[in-house]
């Protein structure tokens, strides 16, 4: 099983639930919704751990399934592989890589590094290796978020083709 947040705009509630096609659950609730809906990530999980998640968030519940934002929702989260239909030209360019183009993003590697109270060879690794490792994905996300910056998960991996919903 998999435990999924399922954000409702860009910092709008969060949707902590469970099942086996989180991708597919973000389909089906995306008809209902007249917000934009986005997979913020997954991790492994049960009933009995979205149950904690629940309770430790409880803070923040607004009804159902349903929990205000917190960047420490982000915490532990696997990055989701997306697949994005779109590609925001101005900060895509095919010769840098990702932890570059994000690195950017913040205003270089020392920004970023400050941003994550990380040491900025830490962040230059990334940049040198092409890619943010998964574990410190979420903590760039939260930085993000509280900078204003527009970073989703689905930037930490390359785009390809748009791919019709699996079928329900």
């Amino acid at each position: 099983m998999t435990i999924y947040f399922i954000q409702a705009g860009e910092l709008g509630p969060v949707k902590i639930g469970h099942g086996t096609n989180p991708r597919r659950r973000l389909h089906n609730l995306q008809i209902g919704s007249a917000e934009p809906l986005r997979l913020l990530g997954i991790r492994e999980g049960d009933e009995e751990e979205e149950r904690h998640l629940h309770q430790r968030f409880a803070h923040l519940h607004i009804r159902g399934e349903w929990f205000t934002f917190s960047p420490e929702m982000l915490d532990g989260l696997s990055v989701v592989h997306f697949r994005r239909k779109t590609l925001n030209c101005k900060t895509h360019d095919p010769m840098k890589n990702i932890a570059t183009r994000i690195i950017e993003r913040f205003g270089g590697t020392r920004a970023l590094a400050r941003a994550i109270d990380k040491p900025a060879s830490t962040v230059q690794s990334w940049k040198d290796s092409g890619r943010i490792p998964a574990q410190h994905q979420g903590t760039v996300l939260a930085a993000a978020r509280l900078a204003a910056i527009g970073l989703a998960p689905e930037d930490f991996f390359e785009a390809s083709e748009p791919q019709p919903p699996e079928a329900a």
